[in-house]
């Protein structure tokens, strides 16, 4: 998806895990608090897949969001939904039809769905279906990992690499 962004946790050497990563709970984003970036109503929420790397391939037809395994997806008042993907199996604090605001704690990262370590993928789109079109994001107070630049506001590229300090 087009303005799709993964969000991984890193120590100050940027390194993903302790040890030799073979579990999930050695990554540091293992079980980390994922927050609501906006107001808005849940129109999807998943909760009961397993942290095992795994999705039932077959299940896309029926629901692309299998993908994300656990997930939870907020539309905001201008309609564009955003998607919180990879979530920890029992972590999510909200159900469909529950309304949220900007900066609530909303879920755990996990690894469930199709993902090879813990993380949190993240999107705004324009439907909950696979037809949507990705929307930009904004953020604040970021690094670029490449130039070690602050971004205090703005448009980030997907594929890039951004710190937060």
């Amino acid at each position: 998806m087009r303005y799709a962004y993964d969000f991984v946790l890193l120590d100050k050497e940027n390194r993903k895990y302790t040890g030799d990563g073979a579990s999930e709970l050695d990554y540091y984003g293992f079980n980390k608090d994922v927050y609501a970036a906006g107001n808005g109503k849940v129109v999807y929420a998943s909760n009961d897949h397993k942290d095992d790397k795994s999705f039932d391939v077959t299940k896309l037809k029926k629901n692309p969001l299998e993908l994300y395994g656990n997930c939870i997806g907020i539309q905001h008042k201008n309609g564009a939904i955003s998607i919180y993907g990879h979530l920890k199996q029992n972590s999510l604090m909200v159900k469909m039809g529950d309304s949220v605001v900007s900066g609530q704690k909303i879920a755990a990262i996990g690894v469930s769905g199709s993902s090879f370590f813990p993380h949190l993928h993240f999107e705004v789109r324009t439907s909950i279906m696979n037809a949507a079109e990705g929307l930009p994001s904004y953020f604040s107070n970021i690094y670029a990992l490449e130039s070690n630049m602050k971004i205090k506001s703005g448009f980030v590229e997907t594929g890039s690499i951004m710190l937060t300090k």
